[in-house]
């Protein structure tokens, strides 16, 4: 028996995907020259869930294929290891692709494209980054449709590696377990009906030795019904549920914490700090990071990058070291975060000077940590390690501030030391999840440029993008990114732009517009004025009430902004229907919708709508007609609204 891909998924996903597949073994693994004769080895071995099969070509190479489904949801995982059996080097590769799928009668009008763009920083409104991009496949103008990570090589700093595709309402998205470089192609045929959807590494002429073997990232489909709001949500659902590390044995929420970079760089000393640690705990926030420029070799007002690969403290900002800070924000109730990047270091940085032999140098002022050697990895344990211990952090801020492509073609142009770089990095981030259990760990790439399947099963939370002074702009990219990724690990912060800017720029507004994801604060809050500081923190509590909403179902409500001067609202509703969250936002002139119909509800039930940040009477209304007459709902020019849900019982 041959393990086709069509059969393994037939009885559990959309039938209307099952039935307009091709048969076929769903992978394509090619040389550069000619093409390989495959042939099955054995029958294919199936128990249960879980199936294998093992092919073979002539010339000694082997492919084994492990799929399996997740129990309790509509999501398969597969993984391709190839291995070469014979005595002599295998042919060079050039297709690398664990995932095809061939619809060869689709009319491409049913064929409907979403995919994100990645987590650049744009600073302007509405920005590139979480851009969605929804299309019938027919809209291509008769060129393959190309997803990519992008020039230099992070994850997702071109489009976010979640694909979408839908034939007529049943889909699938297709992501990587995989913080390398990768693309996602759609081929529609343009003589005919059908079209082809490949997923793929990047590789150049990629040899296996005698008996080497590879294994390729592990393939995701997360399969659902509807439109592309419900396969987001299965997106969301498998993420939050399945994929990122647990928290004190609970899938995270969305946190409350300051960080100190945003508004204050790296122009401080602990004086400074102290005064935010103050008023931090004042606002109630659980967590106080140390961004950047901690450590010796940084030079103000803003460039800590000279300093990175220091693992000592500067002696300037921080006298007495980092142990009595890190007591005082123990003492005013909150837990310390620090900050690293370990995988960069500066040609003059300490770290550089004492093992240079572990670095990879392309002549550029920094330096690309080696992780394919064992003793990299095991110095990063051990140092970072140590900093937990000896400080008891209980949150790290991993930065990944440029991109390993040209380290990567250096060291290996065929590809393959990519594979081996991200499976260090992975033992890295496991053993110091597994070493401190207490640890919250926060993923993070000069913005969101890392955020993939890979990373974020070793991250509670993370760093969406730079572009955060802007309460518009931080909305924009937060209501986007929610479209495929839980709101718990969108994390933008509340900006304080410059030292002693007091209450200038800071409204109901600016927090309200980071309620759809994790809560931060940055800058000198210090400066706030008592009044403000109580109002912040009644802002906060309204948010803790209603943060364990946006982890559940999301739905746009209203078109992604495309103009400066467009709207925007949001929903977020419990998978029971009990409880909805809408956000509603608006710029100076175009208003919204004067009702916005509402999804996820109980048509029966009746619901109570109040208004927690903006005060006011509650009114109940029916879900049904909520569904379809709309939510009525004004806002004012510059303003945010919030309206909460609640079924009456």
């Amino acid at each position: 028996m041959n393990l086709q891909l069509k059969e393994w998924l037939s009885g559990w996903a959309p039938e209307t995907l099952v039935t307009a597949l091709a048969d076929g073994n769903g992978w394509r693994i090619a040389p550069a020259q000619g093409t390989f004769a495959w042939k099955a080895a054995a029958p294919a071995r199936i128990a249960g869930d879980e199936a294998t099969q093992t092919w073979r070509e002539p010339g000694g190479l082997e492919v084994t294929l492990s799929a399996r489904r997740v129990a309790g949801l509509r999501v398969g995982v597969r993984q391709l290891t190839l291995h070469n059996a014979a005595d002599h080097p295998s042919q060079p590769l050039a297709i690398l692709e664990p995932l095809v799928l061939d619809y060869p009668q689709i009319a491409k009008e049913d064929l409907t494209v979403q995919v994100l763009g990645g987590g650049m920083t744009y600073g302007f409104y509405p920005s590139f980054s979480y851009k969605d991009y929804t299309f019938a496949a027919a809209e291509a103008d008769c060129v393959p449709l190309r997803f990519e990570s992008g020039d230099d090589g992070r994850s997702s700093n071109k489009y976010l590696p979640f694909v979408l595709s839908m034939v007529k309402e049943a889909g699938v998205v297709t992501a990587l377990d995989w913080s390398g470089e990768w693309y996602q192609t759609v081929e529609p045929n343009w003589l005919k009906p059908g079209a082809l959807l490949r997923l793929g590494l990047p590789v150049r002429n990629l040899v296996l030795a005698p008996g080497e073997s590879l294994a390729l990232p592990v393939v995701h489909l997360i399969f659902f019904e509807g439109d592309t709001a419900d396969g987001g949500n299965a997106c969301r659902r498998y993420l939050h549920e399945r994929i990122v590390p647990r928290h004190f044995g609970q899938a995270p929420l969305p946190q409350v914490a300051y960080d100190h970079w945003f508004g204050i760089r790296a122009d401080f000393d602990e004086a400074l700090l102290r005064r935010q640690v103050d008023r931090a705990t004042e606002v109630g926030c659980d967590y106080f990071v140390v961004d950047a420029a901690w450590f010796k070799g940084a030079l103000p007002p803003a460039d800590f990058s000279h300093g990175v690969g220091n693992w000592e403290h500067d002696p300037a900002k921080f006298p007495h070291g980092l142990e009595p800070f890190a007591e005082y924000v123990r003492s005013r109730g909150m837990k310390l975060g620090l900050w690293f990047e370990f995988e960069r270091a500066h040609r003059e940085s300490d770290s550089v000077r004492e093992h240079p032999e572990w670095y990879w140098d392309v002549g550029a002022p920094f330096l690309h940590l080696d992780l394919t050697r064992r003793e990299a990895q095991d110095w990063i344990i051990e140092t970072l390690g140590g900093l937990i211990r000896r400080l008891d952090l209980r949150w790290v801020r991993h930065d990944y501030n440029f991109g390993p492509r040209p380290f990567w073609q250096k060291a290996d142009p065929t590809g393959k030391v990519m594979f081996k770089y991200v499976e260090g990095l992975y033992r890295v981030l496991d053993t110091l999840l597994r070493d401190h259990p207490r640890l919250l760990w926060e993923t993070c790439a000069g913005g969101g440029r890392r955020l993939d399947l890979g990373i974020l099963r070793y991250s509670h939370t993370s760093w969406c993008c730079d572009s955060t002074e802007d309460p518009h702009v931080a909305r924009y990219l937060i209501c986007g990114a929610n479209r495929f990724l839980p709101a718990h690990v969108l994390n933008s912060a509340v900006t304080v732009l410059n030292i002693g800017a007091g209450d200038s720029g800071m409204s109901d507004m600016n927090l309200v517009s980071r309620y759809g994801g994790s809560l931060l604060f940055s800058g000198d809050i210090a400066g706030w004025s008592a009044a403000w500081a109580r109002r912040a923190r009644e802002l906060v509590g309204v948010y803790r009430s209603l943060r364990h909403l946006t982890v559940q179902d999301y739905y746009p409500l209203t078109p992604q902004p495309n103009h400066p001067d467009d709207p925007e609202a949001v929903e977020f509703v419990s998978r029971a229907g009990d409880e909805a969250l809408v956000l509603a936002y608006r710029r100076a002139r175009r208003p919204l919708p004067p009702t916005l119909p509402l999804r996820g509800l109980v048509p029966q039930a009746d619901y109570e709508v109040s208004a927690p940040v903006e005060g006011g009477p509650t009114v109940v209304m029916r879900g049904a007609a909520l569904q379809t007459k709309g939510l009525p709902l004004s806002v004012a020019p510059n303003d945010a609204a919030v309206r909460y849900l609640k079924r009456v019982r």
